[in-house]
């Protein structure tokens, strides 16, 4: 498996154990690691794209 399905499966998971126990800094350290890998995968197909 790959490190950004690794990350995402790992934010998921933290968001729904943070929504269940309403502990707001858990979903939104959930959020940044989300999108911090969409940030990763945005710049991954930017660079394969440039680099053509």
């Amino acid at each position: 498996m790959t490190p950004t399905l690794w990350l995402l499966l790992i934010a998921s998971a933290m968001y729904v154990v943070g929504r269940r126990r309403s502990r707001t800094k858990l979903v939104m350290f959930a959020q940044l690691i989300g999108a911090a890998t969409v940030c990763l995968v945005v710049g991954q197909v930017v660079w394969a794209l440039l680099t053509q």
